[in-house]
């Protein structure tokens, strides 16, 4: 902020300062810190220091830094795509699933993972579970991708899906 001078007047070195703060902070061991710095290089579009960064935190267990992994490694963000580290760490969000956890977007990346078979073995009445969880945990940005995958797995395992409803 003081960097840029948002919402406060310019101060370079004000803003240098309170870098250092953080990142001595993360450096420590502070996971929610380190969060924030994967979140601060990431956006500066700074890739290798935004993964090491999120990897420190994702591995002591801080789900949102985990989802945000997951994301680059699924959309090839910065990083080589790679499907398997993507549904290693949004399995890991998903075994942390409370009231504040992403459960929408878990279910909706992890059933479109399985019913592409990307990362995780083609699998659509799996996918079907992960689409009724997001579905349980819908909110209003509903992406037309989701809707075509449900539909998709919906139609080709009705016979399966009907008797287990």
């Amino acid at each position: 902020m003081y960097s840029k001078g948002e919402g406060v007047p310019p101060n370079y070195a004000e803003g240098v300062k309170w870098v250092e703060r953080a990142r001595k902070t993360a450096e420590e061991g502070d996971a929610e810190m380190q969060f924030k710095m994967g979140v601060g290089y990431h956006k500066m579009k700074y890739h290798d220091e935004a993964e090491k960064w999120y990897e420190m935190a994702a591995e002591k267990g801080h789900a949102e830094t985990q989802y945000e992994l997951g994301c680059m490694y699924a959309n090839g963000e910065g990083v080589r795509q790679n499907y398997d580290k993507a549904a290693k760490w949004f399995w890991k969000v998903a075994e942390q699933v409370d009231d504040e956890s992403p459960q929408f977007e878990i279910g909706v990346r992890l059933g479109l993972m399985y019913s592409g078979g990307k990362g995780v073995p083609e699998n659509d009445v799996e996918a079907y579970d992960w689409f009724r969880l997001a579905q349980e945990n819908v909110h209003e940005e509903v992406s037309k991708e989701f809707e075509e995958a449900l539909s998709r797995v919906i139609s080709s395992h009705a016979a399966i899906l009907t008797a287990e409803l």
